[in-house]
């Protein structure tokens, strides 16, 4: 199979006795699929007692940006009940431990419906210092119905709740509960604090009737959300669905110092379409720099515009309406110059255009950015861009922040780029302007 990789120290042994009865165990110091890992696996089963037993352990588990230390599974399986036990430590970047308990059955009603019953037992999550638990709670699931009772997470005065069902059968309801969830635990699972706060409060309902189509409403805010230093206001987000039972109405309001920096509104079909206009008033950059950290030292200034979205969401149609950078401002991390961008931009199904986009830095320097980034629906990338600047700074950074290239130069001139981000080919024409010096680190000497 591609991608998954076994370690050659993996070893496999198994007994069968001559009543039936057996045991074995699997060990490999690594196992691998593309980019997700399970170090030293150490896997017991066996089915003494009558029962199916198996034990999974670990040292480390990381499963895309996820990682934990210490995974454990422990499941039982006997006649049609089973018991499942999930246990590990030390993830996120706030470190942390956990448990999960479940008991469930698989059995025929006196109707000869099949159900699935799962009866999770009380269990915990920390996080940071944060504790979280897990109530006692029951989930049924048939081929025509799901019914959840009193499924509770809860912290403190923050709570996670979902009781009720939906049924083809019946009239029933089934409702979603989020009660001050401090968003600050989402940086608890990522392998970087980024800083993310605020807290959530809203409700959902889905309703089912087996004479009418399902129904859903949504009412969600956030208050005082932020990312880092960045204040990104208030958001609230509805939805419903349409009495057709087809379309999902979406309304979406980000309020920052009183206006409407963000908002969109339109429908989501069930179908995979979609029809959404949005626009921003002055958007906060700085709300994004955490995630462009690698490129770019700080983010900061605004954008206006607006822009609709519509047909399938595998092929996008896009077309913008007065999307304009008000005083972007974008430190480079490895030149550490930081530059200011003003003016318009243009997206459609094909392309993002730089429509003469003014480039200074802070002594004056300037330059025109234009030309267009193509992609058909978000993907092969080409560019065709073309830059002229004037006595503009292209590197000032002392020998703290970049020891192996520092120091100042200005230059004026011309550059482009075209091709695919992966094969781009730089085109330059410049001349150095100004009083500089560039110190490049070759191990020995510095020019």
């Amino acid at each position: 199979m591609p991608g998954l990789y076994i370690a050659d120290s993996t070893s496999v042994t198994m007994t069968l006795e001559q009543d039936g009865s057996f045991y074995g165990n699997l060990y490999s110091s690594r196992l691998a699929y593309e980019k997700s890992f399970l170090k030293n696996a150490d896997l017991q089963f066996d089915n003494l007692g009558s029962s199916l037993n198996v034990i999974l352990s670990g040292t480390t588990l990381k499963a895309g940006d996820f990682e934990v230390a210490s995974p454990s599974v422990s499941a039982y399986a006997d006649d049609n009940t089973m018991e499942l036990a999930i246990g590990f430590d030390e993830y996120g970047s706030a470190g942390g431990k956990g448990e999960l308990y479940i008991d469930s059955r698989i059995y025929r009603d006196s109707l000869g419906t099949l159900v699935f019953k799962a009866h999770p037992l009380e269990s915990y999550l920390k996080a940071g210092k944060e504790l979280w638990t897990l109530g006692e709670s029951d989930i049924v699931l048939t081929p025509s119905e799901l019914f959840i009772r009193d499924f509770n997470i809860r912290n403190g005065e923050q709570a996670i709740l979902i009781d009720g069902g939906v049924s083809r059968n019946r009239s029933d309801t089934l409702r979603l509960q989020i009660s001050g969830l401090d968003l600050g635990l989402i940086d608890d699972f990522l392998p970087k604090n980024y800083g993310i706060r605020g807290k959530l409060d809203g409700r959902a309902f889905v309703t089912s009737d087996m004479d009418d189509v399902p129904g859903m409403l949504m009412d969600f805010r956030i208050d005082s959300l932020g990312v880092s230093d960045a204040n990104a206001g208030r958001l609230m987000i509805a939805a419903s669905i349409d009495d057709n039972g087809e379309d999902i109405n979406l309304i979406v309001r980000d309020i920052i110092d009183g206006r409407d920096a963000l908002s969109a509104s339109g429908v989501m079909f069930l179908d995979g379409r979609m029809d959404i206009t949005a626009s921003a008033d002055r958007f906060p950059l700085n709300v994004v720099a955490p995630f462009l950290e690698k490129v770019f030292s700080s983010v900061d200034g605004s954008i206006s515009g607006g822009i609709r979205l519509q047909g399938d969401t595998q092929r996008l149609s896009t077309v913008s309406q007065n999307f304009n950078l008000n005083d972007a401002s974008l430190r480079l991390k490895m030149t550490g110059v930081n530059y200011t961008v003003n003016g318009p931009l243009r997206l459609d199904s094909n392309a993002l255009y730089l429509d003469g986009l003014r480039v200074s830095d802070s002594d004056k320097g300037s330059g025109t950015l234009s030309g267009r980034i193509s992609h058909d629906h978000l993907k092969d990338i080409k560019l065709d861009l073309g830059l002229d600047f004037d006595n503009m700074k292209l590197l000032d950074i002392t020998a703290k922040d970049s020891p192996n290239l520092y120091g100042l130069l200005r230059a004026g001139g011309k550059a482009s780029v075209s091709g695919e981000p992966q094969n781009m080919r730089v085109d330059v024409d410049l001349r150095s302007q100004g009083q500089g010096n560039v110190h490049i680190m070759t191990g020995e000497a510095s020019a």
